[in-house]
């Protein structure tokens, strides 16, 4: 279970169906973890943070981009296009800059299909992540 007092948590859980395996994949190079819920026969992800997210990314595993890409994801899909045309020598900057953990929280918050009833904006829920991380 996630110890609120020593981490920065992020609000709401999200349903398990809304958020991609890859997905999972690029918030845990930011630092963010997750436990997975049951509650009414739903399942979510509660994402939190245990030592402070990071900007930017370092070294990312080019191996995982192909691995998925291969199962059809549309990120990593996105990101081997990249390397196909641009190479692979700035793709963690690529992916810090287009795909940036707050991003990634808003692109699954945004998928169409599902609603997610948020108590607050997403900028304050990231935010107050982010001040939560600071705080420690």
């Amino acid at each position: 279970m996630a110890n609120n007092y020593s981490q920065a948590t992020v609000s709401p859980v999200l349903p398990v169906a809304l958020v991609t395996d890859f997905e999972i994949v690029l918030l845990n190079a930011y630092g963010f973890h997750f436990e997975t819920h049951v509650s009414n026969g739903e399942r979510s992800y509660y994402f939190y943070v245990s030592d402070g997210e990071s900007d930017e990314l370092d070294h990312f595993d080019l191996d995982l981009i192909e691995e998925y890409a291969k199962q059809d994801d549309e990120l990593a899909l996105d990101l081997r296009q990249y390397i196909l045309e641009n190479g692979d020598c700035d793709i963690d900057q690529h992916i810090s800059f287009n795909y940036s953990w707050p991003s990634l929280f808003q692109r699954i918050l945004n998928k169409s299909g599902v609603t997610i009833q948020t108590p607050r904006p997403l900028e304050a829920i990231l935010e107050s992540a982010v001040r939560s991380a600071d705080d420690q």
